[in-house]
C-alpha cells in the first residue's frame, strides 16, 4: 500500500490503524517527507530538501504480510482513503477547533445563570486544560434547542463533524419526537458533559473517541443548546495525576468531604491513591458516588 499527500501529523498512526482494523499486518514501513516542487498542472518539476522545500509531501510505503485480490484492494483503498479524509480535515481546522475550545469557555462562564459557582468554576478550568495540549480535537459541532426543536446550527461543523448533513438533528427534530432518555439528557444534567463514544477514531489512535460538550444557557436558565466536542486525550493528559486534573480534583474533593477524612491522615493518603491508580477514561465517566464507593 502506497500513499502520497501533503505532510501532516497522524498520517503513519492513522493508516497502520486502518490496516490493523481490516486484520492485515505490517510488515515494513517507509515514510519519507519528500521536498517537491510543482509545475501548474500539478507534475513534479523539482526534488529539494525538506527544509528548504515551500511544500512538504509525505509519502508512505506499507509492506503488508500477504498478497490482495482486486476486490480487497478496491476495499482497502477506499477505507485508507476515508482515514487520509478525516486527518486531513482534522488538522487543517485545527486553529479553528482551538479558537472554539475557548468559546466554549466563554459559554460554560454564561452557565451560572443555572449553575453553582463551583462547578461552573471547575467546567472552566477543565476547558483551560484541555486547551493546553491536552486534547486532540477532531471535530466540533454546535446545536440549538428552540421552541422545543433541537437541530444542528449550520456551518457550525469541523473536522469530522463537518458534514452537518450527516446529523441526526441536520433537520430540525422535535423533543417530543425524542426518546425519554434522549430528551432528558439534551435538557438537564451538569453544565459539561464527558463521555466516550461508541464510534472509533479513525484519526491517529483507533479507540473510542472522546467527547466534551458544554451547554448553552440563557440568561433565564433556560437550556438552549450545546457546543460538543469530539477528540482523544494527549499522552500528557493520561500523565497528570488525576487528583491534580480540573473536573476529577472535584470529585476527589467530594469523595474525599463526603468520607470526613483528615487531610494528612493515613486514610486521605490512601484515597488519594486509590483515586490515582483508576484508568482516567472511567474516573472521567463514572458518577462521583459510583467513585467513592470504589474508594470505599
Amino acid at each position: 500500500l502506497e500513499t502520497n499527500t501533503e505532510a501532516l501529523p497522524f498520517l503513519v498512526d492513522s493508516v497502520r490503524g486502518a490496516l490493523h482494523a481490516a486484520d492485515l499486518r505490517v510488515v515494513r514501513v517507509l515514510h519519507p517527507i519528500v521536498g517537491l516542487e510543482r509545475a501548474e498542472e500539478g507534475a513534479i518539476a523539482r526534488v529539494v530538501h525538506p527544509r528548504e522545500a515551500a511544500t512538504r509531501e509525505s509519502v508512505m510505503h506499507f509492506e503488508l504480510d500477504r498478497r490482495l485480490d482486486e476486490a480487497q484492494l478496491d476495499e482497502l483503498a477506499s477505507s485508507v482513503r476515508s482515514v487520509l479524509g478525516d486527518v486531513r480535515r482534522a488538522v487543517l481546522d485545527f486553529p479553528a477547533m482551538a479558537d472554539r475550545g475557548r468559546r466554549m469557555v466563554q459559554l460554560a462562564s454564561a452557565g451560572a445563570a443555572r449553575y453553582a459557582d463551583d462547578e461552573v468554576d471547575e467546567t472552566v478550568a477543565f476547558l483551560e486544560w484541555l486547551l493546553a495540549d491536552h486534547f486532540i480535537f477532531l471535530g466540533y459541532r454546535e446545536y440549538r434547542i428552540e421552541d422545543d426543536v433541537i437541530a444542528v446550527i449550520p456551518g457550525s461543523g469541523l473536522g469530522i463533524l463537518a458534514d452537518e448533513a450527516s446529523s441526526a438533528y441536520a433537520r430540525p427534530k422535535p423533543l417530543t419526537a425524542l426518546p425519554a432518555d434522549v430528551r432528558e439528557r439534551a435538557l438537564e444534567g451538569d453544565l459539561l458533559i464527558v463521555s466516550k463514544t461508541n464510534r472509533l477514531s479513525t484519526v491517529h489512535r483507533r479507540t473510542r473517541m472522546d467527547y466534551v460538550g458544554v451547554r448553552k444557557i440563557a440568561a433565564d436558565g433556560r437550556v438552549t443548546g450545546e457546543a460538543r466536542m469530539l477528540g482523544l486525550f494527549t499522552s500528557k493528559a493520561y500523565a497528570e495525576p488525576a487528583s491534580q486534573t480540573p473536573l476529577l480534583n472535584r470529585k476527589l474533593r467530594q469523595i474525599l468531604r463526603h468520607e470526613d477524612l483528615i487531610e494528612g491522615s493515613h486514610d486521605y493518603k490512601a484515597a488519594v491513591a486509590l483515586f490515582d491508580s483508576f484508568p482516567k477514561d472511567e474516573l472521567f465517566a463514572a458518577r462521583t458516588d459510583d467513585l467513592r464507593r470504589a474508594v470505599t
